[in-house]
């Protein structure tokens, strides 16, 4: 299983989602932006208290269940522009996702062999879905219409994490 999803979980409430448009709409404020290429910007939160209170306690700690755990973890949001080429994440295994944009009608998250030509899954993620994504083996996103974005809150977890949801929700 490389995704598992959260229909149970609340939606984001409108004055906190507001929080993360306005965010975005700063575009190239280099206040908080961690990470910026050419299809891909990724801005921390962590300053945004509300929101990240509100995500802690009513997201994180009900599929985590481990309060320092929690405590530790730093919320984002990322702005995906276009095709994200298949990779692996570097500084995280899996990570705790919040679509506010899906970027396009068919977008997909697709897993693949080390190869990078096999496919082993693929998902389509709804908006207003809270899941987790394993990113530690070869994935990609397809399907984003250039002028749409997929803009998503993003919280990077550790695979034993992933782990742990996993044999709960089995």
């Amino acid at each position: 299983m490389y995704a598992i999803f959260f229909p149970e979980l609340p939606v984001l409430p409108k004055d906190l989602e507001a929080v993360v448009w306005r965010r975005v709409s700063l575009g190239n404020d280099e206040f908080d932006k961690i990470f910026n290429a050419t299809n891909y910007e990724y801005y921390s939160l962590d300053h945004e208290l509300g929101l990240v209170e509100w995500i802690k306690n009513n997201v994180l700690l009900k599929i985590l269940e481990n309060k320092e755990r929690v405590a530790k973890l730093s919320i984002g949001v990322h702005v995906i522009k276009a095709k994200i080429a298949i990779h692996v994440d570097h500084k995280r295994d899996a990570c705790v996702n919040y679509i506010l944009t899906t970027g396009g009608d068919n977008v997909m998250t697709k897993y693949y062999q080390k190869d990078q030509k096999s496919l082993l899954a693929e998902y389509c993620i709804a908006k207003n879905e809270w899941h987790a994504l394993l990113t530690n083996v070869d994935h990609g996103i397809h399907g984003v219409i250039e002028s749409t974005n997929r803009i998503a809150l993003t919280i990077g977890i550790r695979e034993e994490d992933f782990k742990n949801i996993e044999k709960k929700k089995c």
